[in-house]
């Protein structure tokens, strides 16, 4: 992040509206590379709107850690302002990028609760502290992590395994531990 102006707060209407606006955006370094074009632009079209609408964020899917530590440095160079960039990786950056940690959905940790709850939360604390680890050694500064949801609706096929459970306490419990791992 080295492009950081000291008055972007007193940009233009039109650049200060951008700061607020995270794109999605492809983890690849190529466009031929991309999973969901529909969804994802291209790199001359990320870079346009990086360049001219001063965006606030990207929120990457798809590549490897390796790729994805090349793409994030890409990005901010890209960037007028230094980047949000996110990623939801609540089961580790191997969750969304190959070549990294990627642990068990939180619903494991749900369930190790209900018979230790210390346990689970010391899992929840590592597994905080690995994935903020991991993340920011690629670039990723913004975690989009813990889904702290409760589970009420198991059909739910959005939150289901990604949430700590059905439990309030117990997600609220392990939801902190996360949190405390991931400041470390």
């Amino acid at each position: 992040m080295t492009n950081l102006s000291s008055n972007w707060t007193e940009g233009t209407l039109k650049q200060q509206l951008g700061q607020m606006v995270v794109v999605r955006a492809s983890g690849y370094l190529f466009d031929h590379q991309i999973s969901y074009p529909t969804w994802e632009p291209s790199n001359a079209q990320l870079r346009h709107w990086l360049e001219t609408l001063n965006l606030g964020g990207v929120i990457l899917l798809g590549g490897s850690a390796a790729e994805l530590m090349l793409r994030t440095q890409q990005l901010q160079k890209w960037s007028k302002n230094p980047l949000l960039i996110a990623a939801d990786i609540e089961e580790g950056v191997g969750q969304r990028f190959s070549g990294a940690t990627w642990f068990p959905p939180p619903m494991a940790l749900g369930e190790i609760a209900k018979q230790d709850l210390s346990q689970a939360k010391e899992y929840a604390t590592q597994m905080g502290v690995i994935i903020a680890q991991e993340a920011l050694a690629i670039g990723i500064n913004w975690v989009l992590a813990p889904v702290v949801d409760v589970n009420n609706n198991p059909q739910n096929p959005v939150i289901n395994v990604r949430s700590f459970g059905d439990d309030p306490k117990i997600v609220s419990e392990l939801a902190k531990a996360f949190l405390e791992g991931a400041k470390t």
